[in-house]
Parts: structure tokens; C-alpha cells; sequence
């Protein structure tokens, strides 16, 4: 077996989300609901398992303890709830600004190495988000 794909009854129940994350041992440093609320899975200085093995589409990328590429150790896990289908809301795109720019004003966040997990996934095709739905065009002019 080389994947596990995992749906939740209920794709908007955080709870439900959050229980996903700990039975698969990954996560998210923070994760934004439909209404916009934000919430930090990880406490700032640690690192969450998000990525998986991944590099930036300009090659960069860091290294697991193993050797492996990951983005794990060097980026922001934010994940958006939604599904493949539903989109994205006009409060989750502005509670992606802020967090972003609040990010951006602590840390050396350029703006070019923000992607989604589809753009730096290896290999490509592994992971679908956030998707065709998101407007990058919409989010970036915002930050």
C-alpha cells in the first residue's frame, strides 16, 4: 500500500479533522474554517507534518532526518477547509491574508515560495490541494 486516501463524514467538522490528523500522525499549523476562524495546531517554533516529501517549484526544499526532501521543517502548513468541489469562501481568502501577513511580518516569508501542496508534492500528483478552485490570482494581489 503506498497511499491512504482519507475522507471525513463531515469535511467542515474540525473536530473530526483534527482526530484525522492525530490517526495519521500528520498535521497542519493552522487550519481555517468556512467562517474564517483560525485556528494554531502547532505552537510557533515547531514544525507540523504537512508536506510530506516536496520541494519549492524553484528546487528549494529542506531535508527530512532521513535525507528525504520535504518542505516540512521550512514552511507554514495552513490548510483550508473545503472540499475538491465546494471552493473556497470570501472569509477564508481574508483570514489567509491576515495569517499571511502577520507570518510575513515575523518571519522571511517570500511571496514567490508560497504554493499549495499541489504545485510541491512529490511526486507530482500526490496531493490535490487546495486545487483548481483556489484563486492564487485573488489571494496573492490581497497579500
Amino acid at each position: 500500500m503506498s497511499a491512504v486516501n482519507v475522507k471525513p463524514d463531515d469535511p467542515y467538522n474540525f473536530k473530526e479533522i483534527v482526530k484525522i490528523y492525530n490517526d495519521y500522525k500528520v498535521s497542519a499549523d493552522y487550519q481555517i474554517e468556512r467562517d474564517g476562524k483560525i485556528y494554531q495546531l502547532i505552537p510557533e517554533g515547531r514544525h507540523s507534518y504537512h508536506a510530506g516529501i516536496s520541494r519549492f517549484t524553484n528546487g528549494e526544499f529542506g531535508l527530512t532526518k532521513s535525507g528525504k526532501q520535504t518542505l516540512n521543517k521550512i514552511a507554514v502548513g495552513v490548510e483550508l477547509s473545503a472540499t475538491h468541489t465546494s471552493g473556497f469562501t470570501g472569509e477564508q481568502y481574508d483570514a489567509l491574508t491576515w495569517l499571511t501577513k502577520h507570518l510575513m511580518a515575523k518571519y522571511p516569508i517570500r511571496k514567490e515560495l508560497i504554493e499549495g501542496h499541489d504545485a510541491v508534492a512529490i511526486p507530482k500528483g500526490r496531493k490535490k490541494d487546495p486545487g483548481k478552485k483556489f484563486d492564487w490570482v485573488r489571494y496573492k494581489s490581497m497579500i
